[in-house]
């Protein structure tokens, strides 16, 4: 009978019993024979050391049954090698470790893990584990692995650098690499965590593993602990996004007002869409953001782009969410902007900040951050018009800033550390009528004009009367007119100017507006009255070039741009375009022209 046991020992016992025969001699010499009875019982011991071969040790007890006396009784003790040839199907064990592994790991903790950050998993902790070493010499080369199953194609492995000394405890990073499955959580879950540990204790190889719970948060899930995790939802490529954001972006486009900036005049028809598209603020009771941001550890729910167009509704960090990538879809960078207990978001204007003062004034409500002009806009107020979100917006900012408690965290920063992910799925999201979103940017876009003009059209008009007609002053209206495509009143301005003495800033400011109202012929005269009497103001030699590159005036443009480079070699690299572009027949007036155009106060 053979018993197994701790996989490579095996203990054999047996018993055998049978009938001798032998021959002998007597006292005088005279062979006798005869037979008995015999027993014979004994034990061995194997090691295997494959499943055919193996050593052992063993003892056995033998009897010769015999008359008047057995014949004889041995113990005996013996060493023994036996192979046992294979009759059928091939055996097999894995390897035995010749000692225990003794480094434990004791404590395992994760306080949750995010879906919509499995990519930054990679390379930043789902958690923190314990290691406890009980072996008798160092550990070192310490490997570990991760391995979620149906959440990960395969084990994540990483190297944990350093020895561990006997008896040392010591807290490591514990990461993962999951696949976009983790994104069809919709309701929290628990999983379990392979965790494999390989190192060598003085001289030895070992491997342990070790099973740990861990628990899958739904994939809106998120925390407040750093602003900037956001951005993780802001999904710019979601067909959705795009879909809505590219159709009213080329209402705008084709819009009346093209002088005004391109990305304030494309946040005006985006959040003028979004309200003919029925989207509301509607905080949630139950995920406040202003209880999470108290408890930078809360599980927050936060809705994707495509999730709020759907539902037409969310708090105010779902609608910074939707409006910072609807314009993310069209290549206008965006910001959080964070006040106590709250979140809204600012987009950068095309326009430099210094000549942003002056087109919307010293006190208007923009934000100047790395040599951009940000615009700031409180989307809770979609529904009431874009003039009242960049109000409030303002006003938060301006309340919240001066006090050091205003945060700012641009998308493009955000995204490096957040990537953003995809949601699964899709959704048929129908915008307005283009018809209706260009009627309520128009009547908007309108009112900001108003606005803006407004006030200062007062303010410079008195001065300008009390100044006795001032072509200073009186160009300065021309311009703020000019500006906000205003252009008949611009033209009153200039030519008033004009009628009484040769001003370059009337002229050149005169020639641009030409220009704009697709009249090149106007422009070049206005643009060479005001050359003649300032052959070296960069601004007129810009306003030249624009007009001998529509016309495809190569010796005129070379010469004209030479002399920019000598007078001002900053200017001229700037638009070093203007001399490469010539044969591709840029229209006058389109958004690329604007921006060379340079208008004087």
């Amino acid at each position: 009978m053979d018993i197994r046991f701790l996989d490579r020992l095996s203990l054999s016992l047996y018993a055998r019993a049978g009938y001798y025969f032998g021959l002998t001699r007597d006292e005088s010499g005279t062979p006798v024979s005869g037979g008995n009875p015999f027993v014979w019982a004994g034990g061995q011991v194997s090691f295997l050391i494959n499943p055919r071969l193996s050593i052992g040790v063993g003892a056995a007890y033998r009897s010769y049954l015999g008359l008047p006396e057995p014949l004889a009784n041995t113990v005996g003790v013996f060493l023994a090698t036996q192979y046992r040839f294979p009759l059928g199907a091939a055996e097999d064990f894995a390897p035995l470790q010749a000692k225990p592994a003794l480094l434990k790991l004791t404590e395992v903790r994760t306080e949750g893990i995010f879906p919509v950050f499995y990519q930054h998993y990679d390379d930043h902790p789902i958690g923190k584990a314990l290691l406890h070493n009980q072996e008798k010499a160092p550990v070192s080369a310490l490997k570990v692995s991760v391995f979620i199953r149906s959440y990960m194609d395969s084990p994540k492995t990483f190297d944990v650098p350093g020895t561990l000394a006997p008896g040392e405890k010591k807290e490591i990073d514990l990461y993962a690499l999951f696949t976009e499955k983790v994104l069809d959580i919709t309701e929290g879950t628990k999983a379990a965590a392979e965790i494999v540990l390989e190192y060598r204790a003085g001289s030895e190889s070992k491997r342990s593993e070790n099973v740990a719970t861990v628990k899958l948060e739904n994939r809106n899930a998120s925390i407040w602990d750093d602003n900037r995790r956001a951005a993780a939802f802001v999904t710019a490529r979601d067909p959705a996004v795009l879909k809505f954001a590219k159709s009213v972006a080329s209402v705008v486009r084709t819009g009346e007002n093209q002088v005004v900036d391109y990305h304030l005049r494309v946040a005006i028809g985006m959040n003028q869409a979004l309200s003919l598209f029925g989207l509301g603020y509607v905080p949630d009771p139950k995920t406040p953001y202003i209880e999470f941001v108290k408890n930078a550890q809360a599980v927050d729910f936060l809705q994707f782009p495509r999730q709020t167009l759907d539902y037409k509704a969310g708090d105010c960090d779902d609608l910074s969410i939707l409006f910072s990538a609807l314009l993310e879809s069209v290549s206008i960078e965006t910001a959080f902007v964070t006040v106590p207990d709250h979140i809204y978001i600012a987009f950068a204007l095309d326009t430099d900040p210094a000549v942003a003062a002056k087109i919307f004034g010293q006190s208007r409500g923009f934000i100047v951050r790395d040599g951009r002009a940000w615009l700031p806009l409180e989307v809770t107020l979609v529904r009431q018009g874009f003039l009242a979100a960049w109000e409030e917006g303002a006003r938060e900012w301006k309340e919240f800033s001066a006090s050091g408690k205003a945060g700012f965290y641009p998308l493009a920063d955000a995204w490096s550390v957040f990537a953003p992910v995809g949601l699964p799925g899709e959704a048929k999201i129908d915008t307005a009528p283009d018809a209706q979103i260009a009627q309520a940017y128009r009547s908007e876009l309108s009112r900001v004009v108003e606005k803006e003009v407004g006030e200062r059209e007062k303010d410079l008009q008195a001065r300008i009367r009390e100044s006795k007609d001032s072509p200073r002053l009186a160009n300065s209206l021309g311009t703020l007119y000019a500006r906000f495509g205003l252009f008949a009143k611009a033209e009153e301005q200039f030519r008033k100017i004009l009628a009484k003495q040769e001003y370059v800033p009337a002229l050149l400011n005169l020639g641009n507006v030409a220009y704009l109202k697709n009249d090149p012929s106007r422009a070049l005269e206005l643009y060479t009255r005001a050359y003649r009497q300032d052959p070296d103001n960069p601004n007129v030699l810009l306003g030249l070039l624009q007009v001998y590159r529509e016309g495809k005036n190569r010796v005129k443009l070379d010469e004209t741009y030479a002399r920019l480079a000598r007078i001002s070699p900053e200017t001229a690299q700037k638009h070093e375009s203007l001399v490469r572009t010539t044969d591709e027949g840029t229209r006058a007036g389109d958004a690329r022209d604007r921006e060379v155009l340079a208008w004087e106060d």
